[in-house]
């Protein structure tokens, strides 16, 4: 999470402003607490008995600026007794990018988390091509195997509370995992249903993916906080209802933590299993890899690891890469190690690891992304190094210069471009998607987050549009607050 009161602070300006425009136009018939066609939570505001005429944008913008409230609106200063009741009415534009991304698989599309949706782009030359709202920030993103439909996950109000003394939400609304999936050519919801309350998946869901076929959905609900019991299995969905098919949940107190897309069979996957029951009082971590049977949930094969970390199934079926410090290359069809790959990585925060990791469309490359902004390329399976792309740097208000860290990664349908995502959880900087080709290493184009952070929202006199811009990119948007989309 980035730190950084001002950030937080100026996005809630923006989000009040936006807010108090959408209140007057909020539509009385919604009944508060369902969720809309976007998955976002309705609510009804209470509204004033004499409602205030909202003021110039000049003297907003000159409020805003000093941290006072604009001349004719009477708020309610904002306390711990009086937190709970605030709810977000409206919510524009797509925010910063998120650390997840997904490209179909005929190559086309790109999709990107974002703090406001999923944002869809050209995957050749990066243009805009469409927004999917959500009511916070995306975590999940999978592209059917048709490339017809785009499944993702965000969380929403659950109706349920933190403890009133959990050391960090006390007395909080817990949010829940939602599942969406939409047509892509016509850009309908299919369906939006909330995942938990099924008996998997009740407070995360985590590495969204279709299997093979397109007819199911898989994603793991491993939590590391206390008190979310039921968490740490493997979810099976059915993917045209979204309802669950099975829930694979290892013997405790063994937990899944990351899992392969089916094999070849339909039938199996490979999941990591962790045992860290014993880490707080003798810094004990229990790490397997696992073979598992969808249909019967069955364990098939087991193997012990010297650490977990990330898990990739390459597109032939024939590899398997997982490790954290170190990348182990196995076979996906018994388990057995073909070579052990350890990255250089030159990181200033002492994270010596690689964040992110890729193969080929043919199975043939390996792509590692690390935590300190580089990606290397290695031979598979015999773990030679073949390339490296050294990373890239941004300068901060300290006159510091700081690296962006890879955070995902994924290969065009034809292994020429690598798109690296970027993000710094140190700094307060514009996320960045990088398309590379690989034959010479050239930057075909780059994406920034579209947030409003430097950037102030400004209304016109009329206060029917509300624009803001001047981001990495250039681009400047305009939206109309009556129905929350762009107009140009």
């Amino acid at each position: 999470m980035k730190p950084g009161f001002l950030y937080y602070r100026q996005i809630i300006i923006a989000m009040v402003l936006a807010a108090l425009i959408a209140g007057c136009q909020t539509d009385a018939g919604e009944k508060p607490g369902s969720i809309t066609p976007d998955g976002i939570p309705a609510t009804t505001p209470t509204v004033a008995t004499a409602v205030p005429v909202l003021p110039s944008p000049d003297s907003t913008a000159n409020a805003i600026q000093n941290d006072v409230a604009p001349s004719g609106w009477n708020l309610e200063p904002i306390t711990a007794a009086n937190v709970q009741r605030l709810s977000l009415l409206a919510r524009f534009a797509e925010g910063g990018l998120d650390d997840e991304m997904a490209l179909s698989t005929d190559g086309r599309l790109l999709a990107i988390a974002t703090a406001g949706g999923v944002v869809l782009y050209e995957a050749a030359g990066g243009e805009w091509v469409d927004f999917y709202p959500a009511s916070s920030g995306v975590t999940g993103l999978a592209f059917s195997p048709d490339s017809q439909q785009l499944a993702y996950i965000f969380r929403v109000p659950s109706g349920e509370k933190y403890s009133a003394t959990d050391p960090d939400f006390a007395g909080q609304e817990i949010l829940k995992p939602l599942l969406t999936v939409r047509s892509i050519s016509k850009g309908e919801i299919l369906y939006s249903l909330p995942v938990f309350g099924q008996g998997c998946g009740e407070y995360n869901a985590w590495d969204l993916t279709f299997s093979p076929d397109g007819k199911r959905i898989l994603f793991h609900d491993h939590s590391g906080q206390t008190g979310f019991s039921g968490s740490g299995s493997l979810c099976v969905l059915d993917a045209e209802s979204g309802g669950l098919l099975r829930a694979i949940e290892p013997e405790k107190p063994w937990r899944v933590t990351g899992f392969t897309p089916p094999l070849s069979d339909g039938k199996t996957v490979w999941a990591v299993c962790v045992d860290d029951s014993k880490a707080v009082e003798a810094g004990i971590v229990l790490q397997q890899l696992r073979r598992y049977n969808l249909e019967s949930g069955a364990l098939e094969t087991q193997l012990d690891l010297p650490e977990t970390g990330l898990l990739r199934l390459s597109p032939d079926q024939q590899w398997m890469m997982m490790g954290e410090k170190v990348a182990q290359i196995r076979s996906a069809v018994d388990g057995s190690l073909a070579v052990e790959i350890n990255v250089e990585i030159k990181s200033a925060e002492d994270n010596n690891q690689f964040s992110a990791a890729v193969f080929s469309p043919d199975g043939g490359t390996l792509a590692l992304g690390a935590w300190d902004g580089s990606v290397s390329l290695y031979s598979v399976p015999q773990g030679q190094p073949l390339d490296r792309l050294e990373p890239i740097t941004v300068s901060t208000i300290l006159a510091k210069v700081e690296p962006l860290h890879v955070v995902n990664l994924r290969f065009s349908a034809d292994g020429s471009i690598l798109y690296i995502l970027l993000n710094s959880y140190f700094v307060d900087t514009p996320e960045v998607l990088r398309a590379v080709r690989l034959a010479d290493g050239q930057e075909l184009f780059r994406l920034s987050g579209r947030n409003t952070v430097e950037r102030r929202p400004s209304l016109s006199p009329d206060h029917a549009l509300l624009a803001w811009g001047g981001y990495e990119d250039g681009s400047v948007q305009v939206w109309s607050t009556a129905s929350g989309k762009m107009i140009y």
